[in-house]
């Protein structure tokens, strides 16, 4: 097709703006009108020619990794999981633990902690009813140095769900890649579980592993005011490969 030219200028994965891609196809076909070309731009998009990773950002996809991904769970974030959907069935909820980040870390965590993201106006009722239940290593919603001062392996830490987090709708429970991705950047208690230096490279093998949706992460990373952040260590690691 005429735009191939055109998409062969572009650097897979490099982010252009709207206009810097509109130049770039209107050079190929300046007879077209401007309702034309963006019916074009809205074609390459459905057909996966381009990705919209975010708000005026365009770019060439590179090859996609085929494997989605599942979290591995330990045995008591399985019994956590049943527990909890079996007493409160209508409740949402998402469970992460910081052993999962081992898959992407060179120093790994040996001291496991359980993140239970609850929506806010139960959360009480699920610390009471798991306390009830015979779990007293939980914290719920602690600060930073109440955290590592009533820390302990394998401790349970209740708190907020935020609203547009990307969930599994197959398995609500589940932590996803896209979120696992944003929180681990965006909460307190979390980037002290890891060697936060090692973000960048996180992300980067979790891009070239696992299919990730980019746009969806940052809707996310915006909702937890880091979508500007994310958005440049993704530039970084991509001008990097």
């Amino acid at each position: 097709m005429w735009y191939d030219a055109a998409l062969q200028r572009l650097k897979p994965g490099q982010q252009y703006s709207h206009s810097e891609l509109l130049n770039l196809l209107q050079k190929q076909r300046p007879d077209m009108s401007a309702q034309s070309m963006q019916w074009v731009m809205s074609s390459l998009l459905k057909n996966r020619q381009l990705d919209h990773p975010g708000h005026n950002q365009y770019s060439r996809p590179g090859k996609m990794p085929e494997i989605t991904y599942h979290p591995e769970y330990s045995e008591l974030a399985k019994e956590l999981i049943s527990r909890i959907s079996d007493e409160y069935s209508a409740v949402q909820f998402t469970l992460f633990e910081t052993i999962q980040l081992n898959e992407f870390l060179n120093h790994l965590i040996s001291q496991n902690t359980i993140f239970l993201q609850v929506d806010p106006d139960v959360q009480e009722f699920v610390f009471l009813y798991l306390r009830e239940c015979g779990y007293s290593n939980i914290m719920i919603k602690p600060d930073l140095a109440s955290f590592h001062r009533y820390w302990g392996q394998n401790c349970i830490v209740i708190h907020n769900l935020l609203s547009e987090a990307p969930l599994n709708k197959d398995n609500p429970h589940e932590i996803t890649l896209e979120k696992m991705l944003v929180d681990i950047t965006s909460d307190k208690l979390l980037m002290s579980s890891y060697d936060y230096s090692e973000y960048p490279s996180i992300l980067k093998q979790a891009i070239s592993q696992y299919q990730i949706n980019q746009p969806r992460m940052l809707r996310y990373a915006r909702r937890r005011s880091k979508e500007e952040i994310l958005s440049g260590i993704l530039k970084q690691t991509v001008e990097s490969q």
